[in-house]
């Protein structure tokens, strides 16, 4: 199973790979796995800010979470913080651990 610091360790890896082909400005790890909380059936759950005007962000963000579901071999989800709801968001951004 992987760990917080395999997935902190390829997401500081991938981060040109990131910028270039997704236009992601900032990514980090949120949820069960940025508090070391997970378990096998836990997904991965990741916030990312992309480059402002970036077109087709729909697409881009869905191909991103597939590339990294194939790496991982588990559901990804990835939020942007900027839709993160009022009440959720200081619990969310407390754990989160950018790269």
């Amino acid at each position: 199973m992987q760990s917080k610091d395999d997935i902190l360790d390829y997401l500081r890896k991938n981060k040109p790979l990131f910028q270039q082909n997704f236009h992601v400005k900032r990514i980090g790890l949120i949820g069960s796995f940025s508090r070391d909380e997970q378990h096998k059936e836990s997904d991965i759950d990741l916030i990312a800010e992309f480059e402002p005007g970036t077109k087709d962000l729909y697409l881009l963000k869905a191909r991103l979470r597939r590339m990294m579901e194939k790496q991982f071999e588990r559901k990804v989800e990835i939020c942007r913080e900027k839709y993160l709801k009022p009440y959720y968001r200081k619990r969310i951004l407390k754990d989160a651990i950018y790269v």
